[in-house]
């Protein structure tokens, strides 16, 4: 369903390059009145290449010591799911979070969420809080 959100060679790229990750991360973002999204990758394989990109442009990210070992210690135990939360947390002003993590080269996490925010919605599962760990220090880098 994602992948037909944005019609632009740009948004189908980005998927297309993570489909040859083996151990990462990808995080999209998009915000109403942008064209475009944000896109937030990390190749675990790679040491961690963070790579920030937008439409037009792309950065490196350099993720800490701290934050590359609590993410190894979430990703290690995931568990293949998906999830899909939607929520209103402010009106007229629509997002769209996709979070999706590969482990050896198997998609093992969907995260979809349009309206919403991950941090919103409490869970008690395991894997989704591992999920979120996971999320929250992607977005932290996204605004780097």
């Amino acid at each position: 369903m994602y992948k037909e959100f944005e019609t632009d060679s740009f948004f189908a790229t980005e998927f297309s390059q993570f489909e040859r990750i083996r151990n990462g991360l990808l995080h999209y973002q998009y915000t109403s009145g942008f064209e475009h999204g944000t896109f937030f990758t990390i190749d675990f394989d790679a040491d961690f290449l963070a790579k920030l990109k937008w439409k037009n442009s792309e950065k490196r990210v350099n993720i800490s010591k701290d934050d590359k070992k609590n993410m190894l210690s979430s990703f290690q135990n995931l568990e293949k799911e998906s999830y899909f939360q939607q929520c209103k947390l402010v009106e007229n002003h629509p997002k769209l979070d996709i979070l999706i993590l590969k482990k050896e080269n198997k998609t093992v996490i969907h995260y979809f969420s349009p309206f919403g925010h991950l941090f919103s919605v409490p869970s008690n599962n395991n894997n989704f809080q591992k999920m979120a760990a996971l999320f929250k220090i992607a977005e932290r880098n996204l605004y780097r």
